[in-house]
């Protein structure tokens, strides 16, 4: 099995062994809720004071609920209970695991992000055939073209609709059909043309998912939605308040969003989604 992206991700964390000091390798964490050790089995096993819960013997797996802890896990000495009679004579102690642990080879540094290595790194990077064939296999995915961002069909070279192209301000390709019937052969999105319409207000701020809380760029063309209060009382007095509000003018959501909702409905011929049955009044 191959370990490599578990143990890359050890390393990035900054875990170590609490017994060997060292990072090597996979790890536990103590099973004892709250510790933040994290231990080596071998390390656990050969120093006699760690609990440890295997799952399975030689005759099958263990029935979890006659066992006193969960099955593969252990914990670190502070949170062990274990019998002094039971230590073995031959345990290693915490000096011994550290040496052992100083004698082994590092292990081999994850290779660099593609663009960050060198010329002479890529070409080291290339000598191994398993990385040429990934590289190829990711190269050549990115030749496969464009997909709509909603129905997740590749961009037709040969589609005369101009504006089923990216959004030249924010990258984001989606159909016409799909995201924005409306839109000019210039491909410009929905929010773009908001922000270019309204950036000249002191009071425009960028259109977010009302429902997801995040951007066009996080999720896909935003389009405008619609929502009334059940009733004006609380806001009649305060218009501000109203405009900053779910029901105000600055009101969207991701067109993904809106069709994934149920209790959503598409209106205008799905230039604006009806969010009245999921918006509270008050």
């Amino acid at each position: 099995e191959d370990v490599t992206v578990l143990k890359n991700w050890f390393k990035d964390a900054g875990h170590k062994c609490c017994m060997c000091d060292s990072g090597i390798g996979a790890l536990h964490q103590c099973r004892h809720e709250g510790c933040d050790m994290w231990l080596h089995l071998t390390c656990g096993r050969s120093i006699g004071t760690c609990s440890v819960q295997h799952g399975e013997n030689c005759f099958g797996f263990y029935d979890e609920t006659k066992l006193k802890n969960p099955p593969w896990t252990l914990a670190c000495p502070k949170h062990s209970e274990v019998d002094p009679e039971s230590i073995r004579e031959d345990s290693l102690s915490v000096e011994q695991l550290v040496s052992l642990a100083k004698s082994y080879p590092p292990e081999p540094v994850p290779p660099k992000p593609f663009y960050k290595m060198t010329g002479a790194e890529r070409k080291e990077y290339w000598a191994d055939r398993e990385n040429l064939r990934d590289f190829f296999a990711k190269v050549m995915s990115n030749l496969s073209g464009a997909k709509c961002v909603i129905c997740e069909i590749g961009h037709d070279p040969n589609d005369t609709n101009k504006a089923n192209r990216y959004c030249p301000k924010c990258g984001i390709f989606s159909h016409a059909e799909c995201a924005d019937p409306d839109r000019g052969e210039d491909g410009v999105c929905y929010s773009c043309r908001f922000i270019d319409e309204n950036k000249i207000s002191d009071k425009c701020v960028e259109p977010q998912c009302h429902m997801c809380n995040t951007s066009a760029l996080a999720g896909g063309p935003l389009v405008k939605t619609d929502a009334k209060p059940m009733s004006m009382k609380k806001w009649k007095d305060n218009k501000a308040a109203y405009n900053r509000s779910l029901y105000g003018p600055n009101n969207f959501c991701h067109t993904l969003c809106g069709l994934w909702h149920p209790k959503c409905t598409s209106m205008d011929g799905g230039q604006k989604i009806d969010c009245f049955n999921i918006v509270m009044a008050d």
